[in-house]
């Protein structure tokens, strides 16, 4: 017999190369176990991370919209629709009806630029679903003038914001006329 009896069986040179590879293998088999136990652990944080990254984005908010050509406004509380719209991220802003509609709660920017041309005025109010919040003038009697209203607010989905025209006739164009919004 080649080997000696160790436990009831019989340990050989072979037998204890195999012992040997066994439990190298198995603390081989436990190391990979760790590691891929990491690894999940690192794919379920990115995972959550993606997630609060999507809603972020789809909570982001702003437009910019622009007149595109000169606008002659007589009606009483007439909306000004801001018709050349450049940038539009979460399709709050109408371009048809001149409406930013908030479709997340949040605080709010809102800039309106207006300019009359020369022996003209136009006074415009930002409303809030009905509730004027804001006001801009623009008007002289020689000269072509603008006006700047810069608001903040609180808003939550569904809540309305536009312009209209308080009082005076003409807003010209030239790009100057705007509306914009931004989530803060």
């Amino acid at each position: 017999m080649n080997g000696k009896l160790v436990a009831g069986f019989l340990e050989t040179p072979q037998s204890t190369v195999v012992a040997g590879d066994i439990t190298y293998l198995q603390k081989q088999l436990n190391d990979e176990k760790a590691k891929r136990m990491v690894l999940e652990n690192e794919l379920k944080m990115l995972k959550q991370e993606f997630s609060e990254m999507k809603a972020a984005r789809a909570s982001t908010v702003g437009f910019k919209a622009r007149l595109s050509e000169t606008l002659t406004v007589t009606h009483p509380d007439e909306k000004i629709v801001y018709n050349n719209v450049l940038t539009n991220v979460g399709e709050c802003y109408n371009k048809t009806n001149g409406v930013f509609e908030a479709k997340v709660n949040g605080t709010y920017l809102f800039s309106v630029v207006a300019c009359s041309a020369s022996n003209h005025f136009i006074a415009l109010n930002i409303v809030r679903n009905g509730d004027i919040i804001g006001n801009v003038l623009a008007g002289d009697n020689t000269l072509s003038d603008c006006g700047t209203e810069v608001t903040v607010m609180s808003l939550v989905a569904g809540d309305k914001v536009w312009v209209q025209r308080q009082r005076g006739d003409v807003l010209f164009s030239l790009y100057w006329n705007s509306f914009s919004g931004v989530m803060v």
